[in-house]
């Protein structure tokens, strides 16, 4: 299987992976979302929480690997919903406090990217690798699916773009993004394909794309 058959076989999945986590939470329905149906929920409960289908079902979207799951701010432990963030705005509260503060930044966050307020998304209370894979989720048009600040950096770099410093992450994300769009060899590109290629140029340290493009 080449490169290209890969990435688009695993664009694909993406797709799909995507829409079973849409059957339960859409966006219209995060408002109406409970605790018990967000907290982070370990796999051997076999609960498919908002969480817990973030960080383990849409991997292959958009990876959280290395992020603690202090980042969701609720978990089960003994089968009992516990605060196990370390975030000031959350850290020590009753629990249904901490998800009410924390439903309340997540439909921020997505009315923040829809209206373009660069400001409020960068001062957002979500923990930054949680943010950025929400958007990823559902955004998928508009936000290229990094968690990382670091590997946005490295992605950039391995194809010749300029991680601006004066800019906020998600404004170098778009930037890239744009980047994209105006390279004829990526016409038609997703941001999801994108994705792989340069995670693909990374991992080989191979910064030479002539003649291996994934077109």
């Amino acid at each position: 299987q080449s490169h290209l058959e890969k990435a688009i076989s695993d664009e694909r999945e993406s797709m799909h992976l995507r829409q079973v986590f849409f059957q339960k939470y859409a966006k219209e329905k995060i408002e109406t979302m409970t605790m018990e149906n967000y907290a982070y929920a370990p796999v051997d409960m076999k609960k498919k929480t908002f969480c817990t289908m973030l960080y383990n079902d849409l991997q292959l979207l958009c990876s959280m690997k290395g992020t603690f799951i202090n980042a969701f701010g609720l978990c089960y432990r003994d089968g009992i919903i516990v605060n196990n963030s370390t975030m000031n705005r959350y850290k020590g509260l009753p629990c249904e406090e901490t998800f009410a503060r924390i439903k309340f930044d997540i439909l921020a966050l997505l009315k923040g990217w829809e209206q373009k307020d660069y400001k409020a998304l960068a001062k957002n209370p979500c923990q930054s690798a949680l943010k950025r894979k929400i958007l990823s989720v559902y955004y998928p048009e508009s936000f290229f699916p990094v968690t990382s600040k670091t590997f946005l950096e490295k992605y950039m770099k391995s194809v010749g773009v300029a991680y601006n410093a004066s800019l906020t992450v998600e404004q170098n994300n778009v930037a890239f993004q744009q980047w994209k769009d105006n390279n004829p060899r990526m016409e038609g590109w997703s941001n999801d394909r994108l994705m792989r290629f340069v995670a693909w140029l990374v991992h080989t340290q191979n910064c030479d794309i002539q003649g291996r493009c994934l077109s």
